[in-house]
């Protein structure tokens, strides 16, 4: 960054000695405007610079940008040409344009863009600089909504999807949440999303894209989530929402999804379709025509092709089906592979939570992994049903007796008051139980 400024610096000094004042060089000068002198930090401001020439010599030129300290910057809109009338000249104006974010509060200066004109035999080189924009950005107010705001400044609005409504305990649904606006998006953290007894949330990184109108730039940006159901019903979605500050209104605002019902059926439970046999009524027989044209069709390898794209079609339903299938069998795998991890997950929230919530973090982490490993719902698990399946595994039987001696701890730890230290120990007792489990685990 600092060689970058360096030699943006000495280039303008150096270049300097050879500029002459726009109103002596009528022919041909430059200018740089801002949309609003005065925003908010994060909120999207225009920053454009003009060439304005009547003379083919600055077709031979370069635009040298300033570094845009203070801001995140995107160009957008490419370079555009038309045609513009300063004092009563006609001029041919050359126009680049970025969007640009403040990043913190105070007076920020925009250095000067300059535009290099090459040599001629008989001319020397030329540098047009476009003064320094001064720049007063202002901080987010700070009131009692902006305790849940999430950073972004500007025009937003939300489009939830989900890519079904209808599914079985243990098999997820994709939830995406689209946040789109004329804010700094790209720099939006992932929203909260609400714990659940109910879901099993896993999220993945989200995607950035923009598209340009015209007088901004609209950035969208995608978040994604797997929500594995683990208790059967009509279950409700956690609710999302995303606090925003609208600098046009000057207001904060909230935009949250609205309640999506997802349909859950138990595991168990399938459909079988019942085939229906489809009756074919017999046609009579057609003489094929002996015309030797018709027969080179028919025997050609165009006749053969349409015979053979119906069983084409159908492999691919059947593969399309198969991979469909497969995918249901890998969420449940999925849920397993990461059984351990977030075990682990709950352990170490544990060793930083209260008292109060530690004991239940700690049996729930013994339940949940029980859970996630048989592919069920953790309010099935009870003692019984997890020495059962100890039972149906391999496992050696003092590791048994010691995963059994956590649980047992845990569940005392419901009753009875439980120290630090002992949360602790407990909860390293439980790590290495299961990790020892996972290892034998079949």
């Amino acid at each position: 960054m600092m060689i970058r400024l360096t030699a943006y610096f000495v280039m303008v000094c150096l270049c300097s000695l050879f500029i002459q004042p726009a109103q002596a060089q009528a022919d041909y000068f430059v200018e740089a405007a801002v949309s609003h002198s005065a925003p908010y930090v994060g909120q999207q401001i225009e920053y454009s610079f003009r060439l304005y020439s009547r003379v083919s010599r600055t077709n031979r030129g370069a635009i040298v940008d300033p570094p845009f300290d203070g801001f995140w910057k995107q160009e957008f809109g490419g370079i555009r040409q038309y045609q513009a009338s300063v004092e009563g000249q006609f001029y041919e104006v050359k126009e680049r344009r970025f969007a640009l974010f403040p990043t913190y509060a105070g007076t920020v200066t925009i250095e000067p863009t300059a535009f290099v004109i090459e040599a001629e035999p008989d001319r020397p080189s030329e540098v047009l600089l476009t003064e320094p924009v001064l720049i007063d950005v202002q901080p987010v107010p700070e009131t009692e909504a902006s305790t849940t705001f999430d950073g972004a400044v500007g025009s937003l609005e939300i489009e939830p999807t989900l890519d079904r409504l209808t599914t079985t305990t243990g098999e997820p649904v994709q939830l995406r949440l689209t946040v789109r606006g004329n804010g700094n998006i790209e720099q939006l953290p992932a929203p909260d999303m609400p714990a659940s007894d109910i879901w099993r949330i896993y999220n993945n990184p989200g995607t950035y894209g923009a598209y340009e109108t015209e007088d901004e730039l609209v950035g969208e940006k995608t978040f994604e989530w797997l929500l594995t159901p683990l208790v059967s019903g009509q279950q409700t979605l956690p609710t999302i929402a995303i606090t925003y500050f609208d600098p046009a209104a000057q207001v904060f605002q909230t935009l949250s999804t609205s309640s999506l019902v997802i349909d859950v059926q138990p595991a168990e439970a399938s459909s079988l379709a019942t085939a229906v046999p489809a009756v074919a009524e017999a046609l009579p027989l057609k003489t094929v025509s002996t015309n030797p044209a018709l027969q080179n069709v028919l025997t050609g390898p165009l006749f053969w092709l349409f015979w053979l794209v119906p069983p084409m079609l159908f492999i691919a339903m059947w593969y399309r089906q198969r991979q469909h299938r497969r995918a249901l069998a890998q969420s449940g795998a999925f849920r397993r592979s990461e059984a351990l991890i977030y075990a682990r997950k709950t352990l170490n929230a544990a060793q930083k939570a209260s008292p109060d919530s530690a004991r239940k973090l700690l049996r729930k982490a013994i339940i949940e992994y029980f859970a996630d490993k048989t592919n069920r719902a953790p309010l099935n698990m009870e003692h019984d049903t997890i020495l059962s399946i100890l039972e149906t595994q391999a496992i050696d039987p003092d590791l048994k007796t010691r995963v059994l001696e956590c649980l047992h701890q845990a569940d005392a730890g419901l009753y009875a008051p439980i120290q630090d230290e002992n949360v602790k120990a407990l909860a390293n007792q439980i790590t290495a139980a299961l990790t020892a489990l996972d290892a034998q685990w079949r």
